[in-house]
């Protein structure tokens, strides 16, 4: 007789050291025992949490797409603020701009956008989801409302203050110039 024992075999009933390195291991597929944790993970990301009117999942596409819409202008800040304080402010362009007005510099214009920008992001995080410490998505917006208070809230609240229009007629370029870099170090 020419043929193989093992060929006849149900290769489920195999030995692991008969199996080919063709055959696929079922043991590899199924899910680890006893480890709840993992077994969750799968259902916690296919479930989409209800949520209220206005309320943002934090792992939506637009919060991502805002996210780093935000991380443009904050790198924008953080490049042109001092390079504003240390080569664009002199006592010409405060005279010009007194008589013109705050608009009639385009860069005054732009920051003042940058500030409005900053102004609805704290807005949207008002209105974002976050997962809490028993990783639970949460979408009530008072809870959400108080988790960013306790947060990030105040340094997102002076980072978006508009000194510059705040103090546009005061005319020391000292405190102008101390003001914008307080507004890149937060």
């Amino acid at each position: 007789f020419d043929s193989d024992p093992m060929k006849d075999e149900d290769p489920a009933i195999r030995s692991p050291e008969s199996r080919s390195l063709s055959t696929p291991r079922m043991e590899l597929l199924s899910p680890p025992q006893g480890k709840e944790h993992s077994q969750n993970v799968t259902e916690k990301v296919t479930q989409v949490p209800e949520t209220t009117w206005w309320i943002l999942l934090h792992y939506s596409p637009f919060k991502a797409f805002w996210d780093w819409i935000i991380l443009l202008l904050v790198l924008y800040t953080a490049v042109f603020t001092p390079y504003s304080a240390a080569f664009l402010l002199d006592e010409h362009g405060n005279l010009r701009q007194r008589r013109c007005g705050y608009t009639c510099n385009p860069l005054n214009v732009v920051d003042l956008m940058v500030d409005v920008m900053f102004i609805v992001d704290i807005v949207i995080n008002f209105r974002t989801t976050y997962v809490d410490h028993n990783e639970v998505v949460v979408t009530q917006p008072s809870r959400i409302a108080k988790h960013y208070i306790k947060g990030w809230f105040l340094i997102d609240m002076f980072a978006a203050t508009p000194f510059d229009l705040l103090l546009f007629r005061s005319g020391s370029d000292e405190v102008k110039i101390l003001v914008s870099l307080l507004q890149f170090f937060v």
